[in-house]
């Protein structure tokens, strides 16, 4: 499975971010491998809609969960269109 874990340093040891669409990066995980990568947000400056443009930036990546402390109302949305848990 391929896990998004939202984080603002974009290091793995790092507690995550408590914010989904305008974290600095994402830290992709493999869990069968556990091999990972940090990757930026593209939507951390969006000027509105991060959540779904987050949503559909991870959909795109094949990310099947993520991993935040907070989801917002179109984020949520967007997410459980794309499949992600």
């Amino acid at each position: 499975m391929k896990l998004a874990i939202s984080t603002n340093d974009g290091q793995f040891d790092s507690p995550f971010s408590g914010r989904f669409a305008r974290c600095e990066t994402f830290i992709f995980v493999d869990t069968e491998t556990r091999d990972w990568e940090a990757v930026f947000n593209p939507a951390a400056a969006a000027r509105g809609g991060a959540g779904a443009q987050v949503a559909q930036f991870l959909a795109n990546e094949g990310v099947e969960a993520a991993i935040t402390g907070r989801y917002g109302p179109t984020a949520m949305t967007a997410l459980n269109a794309a499949g992600i848990q």
